[in-house]
């Protein structure tokens, strides 16, 4: 296992896809799929997952790259795009009805390793990831 060890956090993207979301046509399956890309090094990963709740998809991308990546990289910083993810996460205070154990989780996680942050983004690269992902291995299929 290669730890890179740089003074600068690595910017890591995430991103959750669920395909045929907005679909009327209630006979196609509903799949979910999860990814992370660190910019400028080759890792990256991506993983089918069983939520159909965008937020909850991206709750899993964030731990999924928790879990891939916290034992390679120093510091890094986690950059989704599903706003109210971001601001539950960071919220300050926490929010003393927070039921999501997802997020519970994640700010546990944050909690104890203070090199690792996540934060808003608009564009993502993560995005354009998964769905060639998807496109690549015929993954949207009936």
């Amino acid at each position: 296992m290669t730890i890179f060890n740089w003074k600068k956090p690595h910017n890591v993207y995430v991103d959750a896809t669920i395909s045929n979301r907005h679909s009327q046509d209630q006979n196609l399956l509903k799949n979910s799929y999860i990814g992370y890309v660190v910019e400028g090094l080759e890792l990256k990963g991506e993983k089918k997952i069983d939520e159909t709740e965008s937020i909850d998809a991206e709750l899993e991308a964030i731990i999924f790259a928790l879990d891939s990546l916290e034992k390679k990289l120093k510091r890094f910083i986690i950059f989704c795009d599903h706003e109210s993810a971001v601001f539950e996460i960071n919220r300050e205070p926490v929010n003393p009805k927070l039921k999501n154990i997802r997020i519970k989780k994640i700010r546990t996680r944050l909690e104890n390793n203070p090199s690792i942050k996540v934060k808003m983004f608009k564009v993502n690269p993560a995005h354009t990831y998964i769905k060639k992902y998807i496109e690549n291995n015929k993954l949207n299929q009936v």
